[in-house]
């Protein structure tokens, strides 16, 4: 059951990455730290090829960030926030 759940959670992550590629997304520059203490929540993770793939969302407000431990993350703003 576990494996399912990461599975979907996985497909649902990939989703929203594809749906950024589709959509303009604006790039912008906040630290993951900042987003939580701006009341973000971490929702989904996805890993590939040593690069991490977060998504924070803050109700209707989702930001997407990319990168690794060594280069750093890049954050991008998936929404306006309506």
């Amino acid at each position: 059951m576990q494996l399912i759940i990461k599975k979907l959670l996985g497909i649902v992550v990939l989703g929203l990455l594809l749906v950024a590629n589709a959509y303009p997304a604006k790039k912008v520059n906040i630290t993951i730290k900042e987003l939580v203490d701006n009341g973000y929540k971490l929702t989904h993770t996805e890993s590939r090829n040593n690069y991490l793939y977060l998504i924070f969302e803050n109700g209707v407000d989702i930001y997407s960030c990319a990168g690794s431990h060594s280069s750093g993350f890049g954050c991008v703003h998936l929404t306006d926030g309506t």
